[in-house]
Order: C-alpha cells, then sequence, then structure tokens
C-alpha cells in the first residue's frame, strides 16, 4: 500500500475540468514519483457551498486521514476540494499535524518541500484577509436591510453578532433603530465558521462553545440546531449582500 490518495469533485455546473481529467493528472504524479495511486475519491455533481468533510467521499477520506492511513493527498486543482481560503488552510494545516503532505498540482504545490511550507504562509495572508472581507460583506449587508426598514428594535430581531447601538435613531416605539458589532458574539461566530470550515460538526462546536463559558445570547447553553441555524442565517446573508 502506498497511501497516497486523489481526490477529485465534479462541479453543479459548468466546469474546466472534468473528474476523468482530475484522476489522470493524479495518476501521472503519482507516475512520476514511482508509486501507484492507492484510491481516488470521485466526489459527483456535488456544490462546493459543501465543506470537504461533509461531503461524501471527503468524509470517507477524512475518517482515513484521522485513522492515520493516508501518507499523501494529491488534488488537481485546488478549488474542486476546498469551497474557501480559510477552509483550505485550515483543513491543510490539520492534515499536516496528523502527518499527512498535500499535493495541488494546479499551484505546483507539495507541502513537503520548503516551497510547500511557504505556500502555507502565503494562504494564511490571504486567509486573514478573506476574514476580512466577510465582515466588512456583513457590515454592508446590515447598512442595506436597515435602508430597506428591518427593524433593529429587539434582541429578537438583532442578527448574531451584533447588538443595539444606543446612540443611533429611535423608532416610533422610543426603540433605538442603529446595530453594531458585538465583540463577544464576532468572538464566538468567528469560532463557529473556522471549526466549520474545518469540518467541525455542530454538535462538537456547540460543545467547544459551551466547554469554553461562551454560552447564547440569553445565556442557555448551545446545542446543535441553534449553532446550525447562526451559521445558515450567516451564509444567507453574505449570500444577499453585494459582492466587493
Amino acid at each position: 500500500m502506498t497511501n497516497y490518495y486523489g481526490y477529485g469533485r465534479a462541479s453543479t455546473g459548468e466546469q474546466s475540468l472534468t473528474i476523468d481529467a482530475q484522476r489522470d493528472k493524479a495518476e501521472k504524479a503519482c507516475a512520476a514519483k514511482g508509486v501507484e495511486l492507492e484510491k481516488f475519491f470521485e466526489e459527483t455533481a456535488t456544490s462546493s457551498r459543501i465543506p470537504f468533510a461533509e461531503r461524501t467521499e471527503g468524509a470517507v477520506l477524512t475518517d482515513l486521514i484521522e485513522k492515520g492511513k493516508v501518507k499523501v493527498i494529491i488534488i488537481a486543482k485546488l478549488d474542486r476540494a476546498f469551497r474557501s481560503t480559510i477552509e483550505c488552510l485550515t483543513s491543510i494545516i490539520e492534515w499536516n499535524k496528523k502527518g499527512v503532505e498535500i499535493i495541488i498540482l494546479d499551484m505546483n504545490v507539495d507541502t513537503s518541500t520548503l516551497q510547500g511550507k511557504f505556500f502555507l504562509t502565503i494562504m494564511a495572508g490571504f486567509a486573514e484577509m478573506e476574514r476580512g472581507l466577510i465582515s466588512e460583506r456583513t457590515s454592508t449587508a446590515m447598512k442595506s436591510a436597515q435602508a430597506n426598514g428591518l427593524r433593529m428594535g429587539s434582541v429578537e430581531t438583532i442578527p448574531f453578532g451584533f447588538m443595539v447601538d444606543k446612540s443611533s435613531q429611535l423608532n416610533d416605539k422610543g426603540k433605538h433603530i442603529g446595530i453594531v458589532k458585538c465583540p463577544k458574539e464576532q468572538e464566538m461566530l468567528a469560532l463557529m465558521l473556522s471549526r466549520k470550515s474545518s469540518g467541525v460538526g455542530y454538535s462538537a462546536i456547540a460543545a467547544e462553545l459551551n466547554g469554553n463559558g461562551d454560552f447564547m445570547r440569553k445565556g442557555q447553553k448551545w446545542y446543535r440546531q441553534a449553532v446550525q441555524g447562526i451559521l445558515k442565517k450567516k451564509l444567507q446573508m453574505l449570500d444577499s449582500s453585494p459582492a466587493l
């Protein structure tokens, strides 16, 4: 057994690299190293929005990684595996910790080399920039929502991660209509997004938050559905905001 595995995904829309072409590239990469490809995981007709570890084949490969049965993962094209820079970075770092090297053919990256390790440093910078863009898009979406009459006068209508801006205007019921970021909830939201992009399940995220003593807005403990609901609303908000 070589413990060299390939992974490819066919998108649900138009694709520039077929699944067969991705497999062929992985096999040729192995041949160049004088090893055989143990298995090529084919993820067919799967949306890029689904995290790697939640895809059918991605979950199987993730399980093999957890069991220490994977030495190298070969990916023909970066966007066939990961939905975002943050997910890519966190996944590769976690896999490296488990002794798994990553070869990304379209970027000529091999994390077993010095150049590959430098790539991780560059990716960390891009991930930080992406976090900033997400934050900026969230703020833009909230301003747009308020401009279109979204009422922000009660805790129940304020999106998680924000709180009442007590310096803002009052509505006809004497309640402030503006919102600002809530630092504590933003920290919890960042943790949720980071863990989810790394393939961590909703229940495990809830358990980590509770273990940290970080509870829900009204002091209740987190549970699976609550975390899932928060993240779903967050993604919907980002999708509906203007592209930057």
